[in-house]
């Protein structure tokens, strides 16, 4: 009944509130990118025995490919945690208003 109520309470709307952090995100990702490959490459030098480039390609395809899958992730964790708190925020806002309310 109270998460029904939620559509007559006022509130800001935010478009794409997750898209915006991403854009943060990916930025310092291209930044901090190459310095990562190079740690990366020079732990892969010693125990792995790896050349340059071919530690390079690995461990750049590897890091890509964490990113790419860690993207659904984030989005999936923002929405739902964007949700949960503005669920919990309404709950507490219609408790607060309902007991403020003369004979309710």
């Amino acid at each position: 009944m109270l998460r029904a109520l939620i559509l007559f309470v006022p509130a800001t709307a935010y478009a794409n509130p997750v898209v915006a952090p991403l854009m943060v995100v990916w930025p310092m990702f291209l930044v901090l990118i190459i310095p990562i490959i190079l740690v990366e490459r020079l732990y892969a030098r010693g125990p792995l025995k790896m050349g340059f480039w071919r530690a390079i390609r690995v461990i750049g395809v590897a890091n890509l490919a964490s990113w790419l899958a860690g993207i659904p992730i984030a989005i999936a964790y923002s929405f739902f945690l964007l949700e949960g708190v503005a669920l919990v925020v309404a709950d507490v806002a219609m408790l607060v208003a309902a007991s403020s309310c003369p004979g309710g």
